[in-house]
């Protein structure tokens, strides 16, 4: 038999790029596909987006992190379990004078799933205005509330404050099925006009939002379930009845 060509080189290298997006892809959702394992049971309760601690006192903990109850965690606490990334405290101000505290990790891994966290402060009111009066020259946000960094001598302070949220922002893309073989079936399942799918459970304090066009990342809400109402459902209550912006011109 003749022997073949050689392959031309653009072929081998587009070949070589495929298998690397094709193992990239796998690293991100299969995580979320795997049957639980016995080592995730054992090592990674914490860790896992899925296995929410309900504690004794009334509260919940998830990636380590505890929300409500007796001993809330704290920021601080939040930075020492990712001492490699930087965490970044701001105050947000809404348009309407609503201050509120946050803090961000731009990239952490938990249970092997890459992500975003953002961290929802609970402040003494009258410590979140005066950090306002001194804060930092900060930038107007899409949704329109004003974030500003805080001065060194108010950051030290800030990280001591406890938490009242987490988000958890996933890398991956998931669709809903995905979802409700990890979380299971939700309590309830809101369908919006903005073409998210809300999911809720409000016993372990989670509201998870998914687009239904799946182009943007899945959001995970947690929060104690003492809180769901006000933090999680509220909103969703608010954006529901709300009159639809009217369309320009």
């Amino acid at each position: 038999m003749p022997d073949r060509p050689p392959r031309p080189m653009w072929q081998i290298v587009l070949g070589l790029v495929a298998g690397v997006l094709i193992l990239v892809a796998a690293a991100f959702v299969l995580p979320w596909l795997m049957p639980p394992s016995r080592q995730d049971a054992s090592t990674a309760t914490d860790q896992l987006p899925w296995q929410i601690q309900l504690r004794p006192d009334g509260g919940t903990q998830v990636f380590g992190l505890r929300l409500g109850g007796s001993a809330p965690s704290r920021l601080e606490e939040a930075q020492a379990l990712w001492p490699q990334e930087v965490m970044k405290v701001a105050l947000l101000s809404s348009s309407a004078g609503h201050l509120a505290l946050e803090a961000y990790l731009e990239s952490v891994r938990v249970g092997g799933l890459q992500g975003k966290l953002v961290l929802a402060a609970q402040a003494d009111p009258a410590h979140l205005t005066a950090w306002a009066q001194r804060s930092l020259r900060g930038e107007i946000l899409p949704s329109g509330a004003r974030q500003a960094s805080l001065r060194a001598e108010d950051l030290a302070e800030a990280r001591r404050s406890v938490l009242g949220g987490v988000v958890f922002l996933p890398a991956a893309r998931l669709d809903e099925a995905t979802v409700q073989q990890r979380f299971g079936m939700p309590a309830q399942r809101l369908a919006t006009a903005d073409a998210a799918v809300h999911l809720l459970y409000p016993d372990r304090g989670l509201a998870i939002t998914l687009t239904t066009e799946g182009r943007e990342r899945p959001v995970l809400q947690y929060v104690a379930p003492a809180d769901f109402q006000q933090r999680l459902r509220a909103p969703l209550d608010a954006a529901a009845s709300a009159p639809p912006a009217a369309s320009a011109p």
